[in-house]
């Protein structure tokens, strides 16, 4: 920890710091406590790591890799016709879920709220425009094999 560079210095101290507070509860994490623990991190992966645990980060991931399968399965299918406004929306969501994953790797995103909460309405509305079409599809007999 001896150098000139303090941001590279200070990065390494979130890091160990909360590779620490890791170590004391793994699974569950130390929720956001943030009268008692630094609110920066190094990038949300190690934040919610730190804040939620093992458990907490896996339930995010559900959450995203989810959505993605989801949208990727529906606009795979050959026998349905997606609207164009609803299959432009998908992409846009498909690149911005993709952005968020790289995004989490040294910036906050999650922990920056300004950034989730679209992104989290997006989730929503995904999930209504699959639902729609599976009901479409299933109301039309079409295979899900298809």
């Amino acid at each position: 920890f001896k150098g000139e560079n303090n941001s590279w210095l200070v990065r390494l101290d979130i890091f160990s710091h909360t590779v620490d507070l890791f170590k004391e509860s793994p699974f569950l994490g130390w929720g956001p406590s943030k009268s008692i623990h630094p609110t920066a991190g190094d990038g949300d992966y190690f934040l919610v790591l730190r804040r939620y645990g093992i458990i907490g980060l896996s339930f995010l991931l559900l959450i995203i890799f989810r959505s993605v399968f989801l949208v990727l399965s529906l606009l795979n299918k050959k026998n349905i016709n997606i609207e164009k406004k609803d299959a432009s929306f998908l992409l846009t969501f498909l690149m911005f879920s993709f952005s968020v994953m790289v995004i989490m790797i040294t910036n906050s995103f999650i922990s920056g709220y300004q950034i989730s909460v679209p992104y989290f309405i997006m989730l929503g509305l995904v999930d209504n425009i699959v639902y729609k079409y599976k009901a479409l599809m299933n109301k039309e007999g079409v295979k899900k094999n298809d």
